[in-house]
Formats: structure tokens, sequence, C-alpha cells
């Protein structure tokens, strides 16, 4: 360790001196005995607790970098748990800790204040989901870090993030992280237990959820008893398959769409998002309070052949055509039962939408409308 070009005064040499010896003792010791281990992480501390210059500080964070790469597992992870609790760390060296193997990682994406917002962003981006779940457990998070978490749609991540008492969910994560309760009780059950969720969040998770949590929801939630009769009365006749169809939206699944748009979080993005996870009932139930045309409506204008009432639907409510091919080629089954989509007729559908002025296609959905309350 060649320390020539330091000033002979500075402090900074004899705990680097100390540092040296104690990775010497560490290594003599071959049963690596927690009293050496203890030793080197003190002097770690020691050092980095000391006042010292920009370029002393450099030299520090160069040397514990090395004495990372060259330390065996156990020491590593010694050291980044003692280096976690340290606020002002070199932010290189914390970046070097953050991207080890996850078991040396851990603390340091739990607990360190060095790394910033982006250094964390760009770990979620580059690393797999065993360091998602570690970031999720950080006390103080962004709104921004919170929804790149989310955005992961990783269920053990976003678990973690419910089951983490000392943060705020920002209202933006809320939808996504309802849809993923709605098919996955591991992520409603924690959610339920959340400060932010309200009664009618909890209401539209009652649905989905087993016995147990259905028991939660109703002694947690003033939830007024209509309501869980409705919930339940659609239940029923789902499973007696007694509805309109099977793509006839239910009563709950409306004022669930409804409460959604009061609060701001519908859109066309999220409604698209239901078409593309095959929920078919979802899809109808928001498009239908989006844009204020009833169910049976849209499902008359769906399932005209060839595609010609999709492309009027989509035509009068401005949506693009790379949507409406998504609209075309996902409601095919309201169509074509048990058939795969014809390319033809596809290009059909296209032209057809091409051609069709905005003006002519909400006279023809207008025209609609009005037969179907005649």
């Amino acid at each position: 360790m060649d320390l020539n070009y330091l000033d002979k005064t500075s402090k900074v040499v004899p705990m680097l001196v100390k540092l040296h010896d104690s990775h010497q003792l560490y290594d003599l010791a071959r049963d690596k005995k927690p009293m050496a281990q203890e030793e080197l992480s003190s002097a770690v501390a020691e050092l980095l607790d000391m006042e010292t210059s920009e370029r002393e500080r450099e030299l520090i964070a160069d040397v514990l970098i090395s004495l990372m790469r060259q330390a065996e597992k156990d020491l590593k992870m010694a050291l980044a748990d003692k280096l976690s609790r340290i606020d002002h760390i070199p932010l290189r060296l914390a970046l070097h800790i953050a991207n080890a193997e996850i078991e040396v990682a851990s603390p340091v994406l739990k607990n360190s204040m060095a790394l910033g917002d982006m250094d964390l962003v760009y770990i979620i981006h580059s690393k797999p989901s065993s360091y998602w779940r570690m970031i999720a457990q950080r006390k103080v998070m962004s709104d921004q870090l919170i929804s790149s978490l989310v955005d992961t749609k990783d269920n053990a991540t976003v678990q973690c993030l419910l089951e983490n008492m000392d943060i705020v969910l920002p209202e933006k994560c809320m939808h996504m992280i309802i849809d993923m309760a709605e098919h996955n009780e591991t992520i409603a059950r924690p959610l339920v237990a959340r400060p932010e969720i309200d009664q009618d969040i909890a209401l539209s998770l009652y649905r989905f959820v087993g016995h147990e949590l259905k028991k939660h929801i109703a002694k947690n939630f003033d939830i007024p008893v209509d309501d869980i009769l409705d919930v339940v009365d659609e239940t029923v006749l789902e499973f007696q398959e007694i509805s309109a169809s099977e793509f006839t939206p239910t009563k709950s699944m409306l004022r669930a769409a409804a409460r959604h748009k009061e609060k701001s979080l519908l859109g066309w993005n999220i409604v698209m998002g239901n078409l593309r996870r095959g929920q078919l009932q979802n899809f109808i139930a928001q498009l239908s309070v989006l844009y204020d045309i009833s169910p049976a409506v849209i499902e008359d204008l769906l399932s005209q052949p060839k595609g010609h009432g999709a492309a009027m639907l989509c035509k009068a409510y401005g949506v693009q055509k790379a949507d409406f091919v998504s609209v075309f080629l996902l409601t095919n089954r309201m169509r074509e039962v048990g058939r795969m989509v014809d390319v033809n007729d596809m290009h059909r559908a296209v032209n057809y939408y091409n051609k069709l002025t905005q003006e002519l296609a909400e006279r023809f959905v207008q025209n609609a409308k009005s037969k179907k309350r005649q």
C-alpha cells in the first residue's frame, strides 16, 4: 500500500495502516474468528468517520473497493452490513457493493442513504428481481422510486412495498397495484391493511378475494350491507352463468370504473391494459364509463362481423389506428367463436377504418345508442 504521496501529517495514514494490518490479521486467521472480522469492520467504520480531504476520500474509496474485491464472502457481507449504516460513505463504494452478489448487496440496497434515486432506478433496470425486493424495503423512498418498483409488476416486489409501512404509496401507482391484487391474494392481503386504502377500493377487491379476507374487509371497512349483497349476488349470477353474455360487465365492475374516473385514475391506457390482459368485461365496463356509452351498445358494436362496428366505435372516439388494430385482434372472440383471426379480415377492417370520417362514425354510434334506448 503506497502512501508516499499523502501528507505525512495526514490522520488518514495511520488509519490506512491499521486497516491494512487488520486485513492481514483476518487473512492469517484461517478459522475467520469473529474477533478479527470485528476489528477489520471497526477499522473501516473509524476511517469513514474521520474528517478528510477530497483527495483522501478518493484514496479511502480505492482502498475499500480493493479490499471488498479481495475479501471472502463472509467478510464482504460483514463489511457491507457495517457500511450500510454509514450515511456518508463514498458513492463509488456504495455502488460497488450494491452491484455485488445479492447476499452482499442486500444491506446497502435496503439501508444506504448514499444511493440516490437515479442510482437505485438504474439497479432496478439492470439487476434481477432479488435486488428490487431489497430496495422495496427501504424506509425512505420517493414517488419516482416506488413507481419504478411497481412498474416491474413483480408480485414479490409489490408485496414487499405493501408490507413497508414506512412509506406512502403514491396515488398514481394504486390502479396497477389494485389490478395485481385482483388476481393475487398475496398482494390483496397486505393491500387492504394499508392506510391508503379507502372503502371504495376495499369493496372493489371484495369480490376477488377468499373467505378470510372478505371477513377482514367487512370488519375493518364501513361498507354498506347493500353494496356487499350486490357483490355477492353478482358473483352468484356469474357462477350460474345467467348473465346476458360472458362479455357483459357486472354492476360492481361499472361502479369500480366510475369511482376510478372520479379519482382521475381512468384513461385510455388503463382501459387498453384490461383488454391486453384478456379481461373483456372490465374493458367494456371501463370503456362504457370513459365515453358515457352503455355496455350493451359497446357489446353490439364489437360483435358485428368483419370488425366494422369496432371501426365505427374507435373512429367516433378518436382512437388511433394502432390501438384500433389491437381492439380488432383482442375482441376477435366476440365475433368469431373458436376461430382464429383472418388476416384478410384484418386488412379489410383497417381499410374500412381508414375510409371512415369521424363525423360519419359519430352519427353511426349515436344511432346505435338511440336504437338501444327504444
